[in-house]
């Protein structure tokens, strides 16, 4: 999971250098009040969902000594889009299916992006390699 904390700490890092959250550099208000804000504090039932899907991924993935940094990338942006069409769905179904074409399309779209990232991951789930127990008996005594 170390990955997972130094992309976070990258992301934080870039943003906060940059200025490209919103505001003046240096200025945090927009960590704290801007669009995303959800989602960078991790405290939020959707940042939690979207941590939990990166860790399903990275294991499924073989673990975190596997991953490249290109994957974890996409891991990332998966776990986003992921619960974008969550947050879609739930929204189609509150409105008793009364959603607009548009609302639809956007969904179809977070789809097909979701779908073509896990294609380029890799949809197979990969094993770890595991020592035998022979081996592992004699590392021991």
């Amino acid at each position: 999971m170390s990955g997972l904390k130094s992309i976070w700490k990258w992301v934080s890092e870039v943003a906060r250098k940059t200025g490209k959250v919103g505001g003046q550099l240096r200025n945090t208000n927009s960590r704290k009040h801007g669009a995303y804000a959800r989602l960078w504090d991790r405290r939020t039932r959707e940042a939690k969902a979207m941590e939990q899907i990166q860790a399903d991924l990275i294991s499924d993935l073989g673990g975190a000594d596997n991953v490249s940094v290109q994957q974890l990338m996409l891991i990332q942006r998966c776990s986003m889009k992921h619960l974008k069409c969550g947050l879609i769905e739930r929204a189609m179904l509150e409105s008793n299916g009364e959603t607009g074409e548009r609302l639809e399309q956007h969904y179809l779209r977070w789809c097909r992006e979701l779908r073509a990232d896990l294609v380029v991951l890799g949809l197979e789930r990969r094993a770890r390699s595991v020592q035998s127990l022979e081996t592992y008996l004699a590392g021991e005594s």
